[in-house]
């Protein structure tokens, strides 16, 4: 299994949330990863240690790997998100048992005791997993799946992304470091929050009277969160998605704005290449994102500037 068949998995077991949205899940996997290095590691120097001639192997040896190899700041090689890393059953067992732990951390018994790990599991298999699965191998129609994330695997959609890869992850890093600063970016962990999501739509005037702020944040929602309430979580400006949901977010802002009568594909390219591409230039030329809707009258201003230079000169 690769990450983006993981992902798709989870969303078609409704399993993202705000409160855990596919970054974190990828995260997760940092941390199986991260521990079965670390592990692998203890065992090498364990092994090492025995064969030097020591009697016994002490603790206080290899608590110092532990602590190491379980830094934060200590990230796996390549991008945490990307789709084609590939994933082992085993990692894929214990992420299935890890999302449960974190999805439903906060439930508790009637005796307001922390639900254990195995109701969490069960639970999670019997509310999530058993059902929506059985459905989607089946083939069958299930209303409370997101139907269209199955469209962005197209040949043809996929075809158009490849093609804007570089100029879309341009646009994607940009507009996700907005109100970060250069400590809170992990070099392999780039997400984009809602609020970044609206301001980069701003600042491509995709925004309109009939595409609203509204509309937005309601495609954020179903390009991360199937079956999620897009009212109850409006105040939310903190949810964030991978680069890959990104990419779903602008197909399904295509298939809202792009010509009515083209195909999906044509929707997509529509929007990269006469929308999203042109502002994206600004990036070449110095141009902050950051700036304000009133950019271009300040822009309009700069030739008013020139005329008046004249006259000084020719005193």
């Amino acid at each position: 299994m690769r990450m983006n068949q993981l992902w798709q998995f989870c969303k078609d077991c409704k399993l993202p949330t705000p409160s855990l949205p596919i970054a974190d899940i990828n995260r997760i996997f940092q941390k199986i990863q991260r521990a079965h290095l670390t592990e692998v590691e203890v065992a090498k120097q364990k092994r090492q240690i025995k064969e030097s001639g020591e009697t016994a192997i002490k603790e206080q040896l290899v608590d110092p790997i532990r602590r190491k190899m379980s830094n934060t700041n200590v990230t796996l090689e390549g991008d945490m998100h990307d789709p084609d890393r590939p994933i082992l059953y085993r990692e894929f067992m214990e992420s299935v048992v890890r999302i449960a732990d974190v999805k439903f951390m906060d439930e508790v018994d009637v005796n307001l005791e922390k639900r254990n790990l195995a109701w969490k599991v069960l639970t999670m298999f019997h509310e999530n997993v058993k059902e929506n699965t059985a459905m989607v191998m089946k083939g069958g129609n299930n209303t409370n799946a997101d139907n269209f994330s199955h469209k962005l695997f197209d040949p043809t959609v996929l075809h158009v992304f490849e093609s804007f890869k570089a100029p879309l992850s341009k646009i994607f890093t940009t507009h996700a470091q907005d109100d970060k600063n250069s400590l809170s970016i992990s070099s392999n962990d780039s997400t984009m929050s809602v609020r970044e999501y609206l301001l980069m739509l701003r600042h491509f005037d995709m925004i309109t009277p009939e595409f609203t702020l509204r509309d937005a944040r309601s495609i954020f929602v179903a390009a991360n969160y199937v079956g999620e309430d897009v009212e109850e979580d409006a105040d939310n400006l903190e949810s964030e998605m991978i680069f890959s949901e990104f990419k779903g977010a602008i197909a399904r802002i295509a298939n809202v704005i792009g010509p009515a009568e083209a195909t999906l594909h044509d929707k997509i390219e529509y929007v990269i290449q006469d929308l999203l591409l042109p502002g994206s230039n600004k990036f070449d030329t110095g141009v902050s994102v950051k700036a304000p809707s009133p950019t271009p009258t300040v822009e309009e201003e700069e030739p008013q500037e020139e005329p008046q230079e004249e006259p000084a000169e020719g005193t």
